[in-house]
């Protein structure tokens, strides 16, 4: 470690604060990404698997509402107007029982993400 004239001291404690904060924006952003995509799995998984189609239907992307949020919208490209149907179930000519997939496959990214934020 070299020595810092007191002129550029607060140069130098912006510069070392700056790259701590880009250390830590980047660890946060890998987290998030990381518990995304165990979410996504966990969807896949806890799908019903009449076809296949509708679980491997589910896609994951970043949030194009705040792109600067760093965030990630999960959901499905294949039957996208089918998962509120199967995650609650419906009534109509030919009533079936909700099967619960998508809360469980999101409290997995949660559980995730806060284990990788608690460490």
């Amino acid at each position: 470690m070299g020595s810092v004239e007191l002129s550029g001291l607060g140069y130098e404690i912006t510069a070392i604060v700056g790259e701590y904060f880009h250390d830590v924006e980047r660890a946060a952003e890998d987290d998030v990404r990381a518990a995304a995509e165990m979410a996504q799995n966990a969807a896949i998984a806890y799908s019903p698997t009449l076809t296949g189609k509708y679980a491997r239907g589910w896609a994951m992307e970043p949030d194009a509402e705040d792109p600067s949020a760093k965030a990630y919208r999960i959901h499905n490209k294949a039957k996208p107007g089918l998962t509120h149907l199967l995650e609650k179930g419906h009534g109509g000519p030919a009533p079936a029982p909700a099967y619960p997939h998508i809360a469980p496959a999101a409290q997995v990214g949660i559980w995730e993400l806060e284990r990788r934020i608690h460490g």
